[in-house]
């Protein structure tokens, strides 16, 4: 959570003669298959969870869930009420707690900084800086920052055509959509090829500078992040219902941490 889940590579790694490998060429000092920020730092969901206030202060759906929740950094109280062993909910189960916080890191901190990459993009847009280069080609600051949203939507673990197995939103439609009946002939989630058609109309605008427009792309793209999350929030509910023989009931006995964890984090 803190140092990039992989952490920094080790002396045995970086004796490594594979050039594939992450710490190829690398010291002790530097991630281990991370994801690495431009400066050379480990960008960590930590970061992500504890940047608002600095970075998203002017969005309004940042500022929607700090008030909500009265706090800068609620995403990562959320996280740390969970993993923490004086945290709101130690005495609870460790799937409980393990569900909280791993739902809380990926559908809060890096729901909502996707959202934020976004809104950077419009504002850098809007400010003239599509080719004030932040990034490392002549794309520019904003197309650099669209892309980054579409990057932590979808993780690197999906491939180029959404065929592999992510962990992150894109992969909780997929999940979400045979259950609720939201797939679409090719038994891929609606609103993950919906968020892709209106991520791609959004980088057209942005190189067009077609700046004011592109604000209608960020907000539809918020539309199709949220359904997963209500999908999530409405399958739990149900199968924590004591008259469903589903999820964690067996043989009659039903515990329900998963489902009444999976439910709050899906509704937080």
């Amino acid at each position: 959570y803190e140092n990039g889940g992989n952490g920094l590579c080790s002396e045995e790694d970086i004796a490594t003669t594979d050039e594939t490998d992450s710490c190829f060429g690398k010291t002790t000092a530097d991630a281990k298959g991370n994801s690495i920020k431009g400066t050379g730092e480990i960008r960590t969901i930590y970061g992500f969870a504890t940047s608002g206030r600095e970075k998203m202060s002017e969005w309004p759906m940042w500022n929607l869930y700090r008030d909500y929740w009265d706090d800068d950094n609620y995403a990562d109280t959320f996280i740390r009420n969970a993993l923490a062993a004086d945290g709101a909910w130690s005495s609870r189960s460790d799937a409980l707690r393990a569900e909280l916080s791993a739902k809380g890191a990926k559908y809060q901190a890096v729901w909502m900084y996707v959202i934020h990459e976004m809104e950077d993009a419009v504002a850098d847009c809007l400010a003239g800086d599509i080719f004030d280069n932040q990034a490392s080609n002549a794309a520019g600051d904003s197309p650099h920052a669209w892309d980054e949203a579409w990057a932590f939507y979808a993780g690197s673990l999906e491939g180029t055509d959404g065929s592999g197995k992510g962990y992150l939103l894109y992969d909780l439609a997929e999940k979400r959509c045979p259950q609720f009946g939201t797939c679409d002939s090719s038994d891929a989630a609606i609103a993950n090829q919906q968020a892709l058609v209106i991520a791609n109309a959004g980088l057209e605008r942005i190189l067009a500078a077609e700046c004011e427009g592109v604000a209608d792309e960020r907000d539809l793209m918020i539309v199709q992040m949220t359904i997963p999350l209500v999908q999530g929030m409405v399958r739990y509910l149900y199968l924590a219902d004591p008259t469903v023989n589903e999820g964690s009931c067996s043989d009659g006995v039903c515990t329900y941490d998963k489902e009444w964890a999976e439910g709050w984090a899906f509704a937080a």
